[in-house]
């Protein structure tokens, strides 16, 4: 059989696992099996909406009362400690997020390549979503002077709706700038 494709957002996995740990340890003290005390779906969903008091967890799916007044303030004092930064808050793809991660950690472009055995086109494409998205500083992704971004600027704008293709700037640009490099310029300005 086919392993089943985790629910669990990249940048949930260590909240998702101490969730699971504390379930377990609920269990093992009440003799029951996990899925008693709330069910892989309810701490997923913990996972994507980090409640930070009671009301908030009692909208959880599979939070009823009883289970709220049992369980909920020790699973709310786990959530709470793994805050979720505001880079990796968002409504991106798990790939992009895992390059974010990585990208928080202070990993170049290269290395997030090599670690993710991915092109590194593929995670200048990833940035360019997360800089279009207004997450990232185009200035802290790229190594570039402002003059060589004032050029790839300049050029973009003097291309007008020919700048849509990466390969007329590339083009104009000498070649001077790797694709990469230009999607994330064009991503900051539109």
């Amino acid at each position: 059989k086919e392993k089943k494709q985790s629910a669990v957002r990249p940048q949930d996995q260590d909240l998702w696992e101490a969730l699971r740990q504390l379930r377990t340890e609920i269990a093992q003290q009440n003799g029951v099996p996990p899925f008693v005390i709330f069910h892989d779906s309810t701490l997923q969903e913990m996972c994507q909406t980090r409640p930070n008091d009671m009301q908030a967890m009692a909208r959880i799916s599979g939070v009823g009362a009883q289970k709220l007044e049992h369980y909920g303030q020790r699973f709310l004092t786990v959530i709470q400690q793994f805050p979720l930064s505001e880079l990796l808050n968002n409504g991106l793809r798990d790939t992009v997020n895992q390059t974010l991660m990585l990208h928080e950690q202070g990993l170049s472009p290269d290395q997030i390549a090599k670690q993710r055995e991915l092109k590194v086109s593929t995670i200048y494409s990833h940035l360019s979503d997360g800089i279009e998205a207004g997450l990232l500083d185009i200035k802290k992704v790229l190594d570039l002077t402002d003059n060589e971004f004032n050029e790839i600027i300049s050029t973009i704008d003097s291309l007008g709706d020919e700048a849509d293709s990466l390969k007329n700037v590339f083009e104009a640009l000498d070649e001077a700038y790797d694709y990469g490099v230009i999607r994330c310029v064009r991503a900051s300005i539109y």
